[in-house]
């Protein structure tokens, strides 16, 4: 009995040990990839993922540009977004895969990011929920838009790429658009006017007049040149016609 209790300890304390030994300390340097500098002084929000699953999350304060945690060897999708308490918007923005197999530390350069909010209202200043939204900015990195605005007209963007973006919004048939320009930690505000008809909208008119047009051509067409139906009736009128004709005819001739 003794020895099974033993063989049981040792057996629990080899699969303990081998689980805790395959993880590791990675250690990331944060570096600015615009101009290579160090990221640091920030909070950094880290989503660390393997084959679709979540395997750690956490935030943290940075106080250098390294940030260390601990990890299974393997490689991962680690997603960070930077926050420079001292800029108004968000600052930085990370989405890749990230080898921890061979080498536990690793160098990841982060895209300078900005912040936009902003509301969609029609000519009568009212806002409006559910208008679809286009967003067509300098790079894809960066959180996800939104594809429409909420109950309240209002849409928001936390982490999206810096330079010209242009934000388009739809509904019912109405069209408005604004250009921002955006700086790494800049938090932009915009409104957008639905104040112009869609090009569909505003061609409709003329294509219903088109089709009707011509429909009354093509029903012109068809009937001008429709083939005519003889009926009996219609022979034997002819027939007869023709027998009296033959018959005047003839009587001429004999006189």
């Amino acid at each position: 009995m003794r020895r099974q209790i033993v063989c049981l300890a040792l057996w629990l304390v080899l699969l303990y040990g081998t689980a805790y030994a395959a993880e590791i300390a990675a250690s990331l340097e944060l570096i600015d990839v615009a101009n290579q500098q160090q990221i640091k002084g920030v909070i950094a929000s880290v989503t660390i993922a393997k084959d679709g699953q979540v395997v750690s999350q956490f935030r943290k304060y940075l106080a250098s540009n390294i940030m260390e945690f601990k990890v299974k060897e393997g490689i991962y999708l680690v997603s960070m977004e930077i926050d420079d308490l001292e800029t108004e918007g968000k600052d930085y923005y990370l989405s890749e895969k990230i080898d921890l197999t061979q080498d536990a530390s690793a160098k990841v350069y982060l895209y300078s990011a900005g912040s936009i909010s902003g509301t969609v209202t029609d000519q009568l200043d009212n806002l409006i929920s559910n208008a679809e939204l286009k967003f067509e900015c300098a790079a894809d990195y960066g959180d996800q838009r939104p594809e429409k605005t909420d109950k309240y007209g209002s849409f928001s963007v936390q982490y999206a790429p810096v330079g010209k973006c242009k934000i388009t919004a739809y509904k019912n048939n109405m069209v408005g658009s604004e250009t921002i320009e955006l700086k790494r930690g800049q938090k932009v505000e915009v409104k957008i006017d639905l104040k112009q008809k869609t090009a569909s909208a505003s061609l409709l008119p003329y294509i219903v007049v088109v089709v009707v047009i011509a429909m009354i051509l093509a029903f012109v067409f068809f009937r001008k040149n429709k083939p005519r139906v003889i009926r009996e009736d219609d022979k034997t009128k002819r027939y007869n016609n023709m027998d009296e004709k033959e018959k005047v005819l003839s009587t001429k001739c004999i006189y």
